[in-house]
């Protein structure tokens, strides 16, 4: 069945590039490891990042970007890709994992996300005992959904939460989780049950409109059966109204496998997070414009830099409650944070739609005043 084993992406760590490599004037080094997930299938994963530099802001050091890749690939998208040049942009690191079932992780078959958030879980943990703290979440298309159900489960308010309750437990691993400072949702589907219909709609999938509720049932129990879970459980959408961090959904205009309609879902379902959905001319595969990525770098370049230093100092009290002041100094932070992001996805609106790449026109004037008083 093509929906949990379709062609597996085959390559070579060669193919990976060399382990120390240039990019836009920026050394990075590249060290792969493994890691199990709940299942003890071994995952691989691959982290460039950039050599120690006392120009780039502490923030940034500590901050790296976690792709998540689509069905029947791998963690080399970030070289066939602009990936890395968009972390190189920012100045921060890149982790890429093979999900289980793809690539050369272990694994029978995929699950278009449901399993697979519990992989960029594992490698999530890996990378908070490397010393990251703060991690922006980018994936596309299962990837994509991978990655809103992780942000559903490791917002602002999931990730406080998570913290106090792992302190009372002892569990201090845990409590230093990563704060999440963003998502990055490149053609994101709302769950496998709308995925269907609309493929179904467009001529994707031959089938009578009165055999459509029986097929989908049919799937269901064959995936079941064979793969041991239930796909009607993939619903990204659901996961999508907990994010609290922000969020980038991507959209190409002619995608011919996820419907606009189905990306505008997950976007629209995320109500407390500060969001953009950028459209696009494209298709499924195809190769994002320029422009979008470099939209993406301010976006991912804002999310983990903004509020760092403050946001780890009051999270990082020794034992706080929603009680105490060091709480409340969070919760300001993030609401702030959030008033900023206004502004900051604006400007990555403009940057993708090739406008004004400088400040908004109320902060221009602003400065402007600024040095006519000085």
């Amino acid at each position: 069945m093509a929906i949990v084993r379709p062609p597996r992406a085959n390559y070579a760590i060669a193919d990976l590039g060399d382990r120390r490599l240039i990019v836009d004037g920026l050394v990075y080094r590249r060290e792969d490891f493994r890691t199990l997930n709940p299942r003890g299938e071994a995952l691989v994963c691959s982290i460039w990042c950039p050599e120690d530099n006392p120009g780039v802001p502490a923030p940034l050091r500590r901050g790296v970007i976690l792709y998540a890749h689509p069905n029947s690939s791998c963690r080399i998208d970030v070289m066939r890709t602009r990936l890395l040049r968009v972390a190189a942009r920012v100045q921060c690191s890149i982790c890429a994992l093979d999900c289980s079932g793809s690539g050369m992780s272990g694994g029978d078959f995929i699950s278009l996300g449901l399993r697979e958030r519990d992989d960029v879980r594992c490698c999530l943990e890996s990378l908070v005992l490397r010393g990251f703290r703060r991690v922006v979440l980018w994936g596309r298309s299962m990837g994509a959904a991978t990655s809103a159900m992780v942000a559903g489960d490791y917002g602002w308010g999931r990730s406080m939460g998570a913290a106090t309750s792992a302190m009372v437990a002892g569990d201090y691993g845990a409590a230093l989780s990563p704060l999440l400072a963003g998502a990055v949702l490149d053609s994101p589907f709302s769950s496998f049950a709308d995925i269907a219909h609309s493929m179904r709609s467009n001529g994707s999938i031959k089938l009578p409109a009165v055999l459509a509720a029986p097929a989908l049932r049919l799937v269901r129990n064959g995936i079941r059966k064979r793969a041991g879970y239930d796909i009607l459980k993939v619903r990204p959408s659901t996961s999508a109204r907990n994010i609290t961090v922000p969020l980038l959904v991507l959209t190409a205009d002619e995608d011919e496998i996820v419907a606009p309609a189905l990306s505008t879902k997950v976007h629209d379902a995320a109500t407390s997070a500060p969001r953009l959905q950028l459209r696009f001319e494209g298709s499924h595969n195809s190769p994002r414009p320029r422009p979008v990525y470099d939209a993406v770098g301010v976006f991912v370049r804002w999310c983990l830099s903004s509020g760092d230093e403050e946001a780890w100092t009051a999270l990082g009290a020794a034992a706080w409650s929603p009680h105490t002041p060091s709480y409340a100094k969070a919760t300001a932070i993030a609401a702030a944070g959030a008033a900023d992001a206004t502004e900051m996805l604006e400007r990555v609106r403009r940057m993708a739609v090739g406008e004004d790449e400088g400040p908004s026109a109320a902060a221009a004037a602003a400065a402007a005043a600024a040095a006519a008083a000085a």
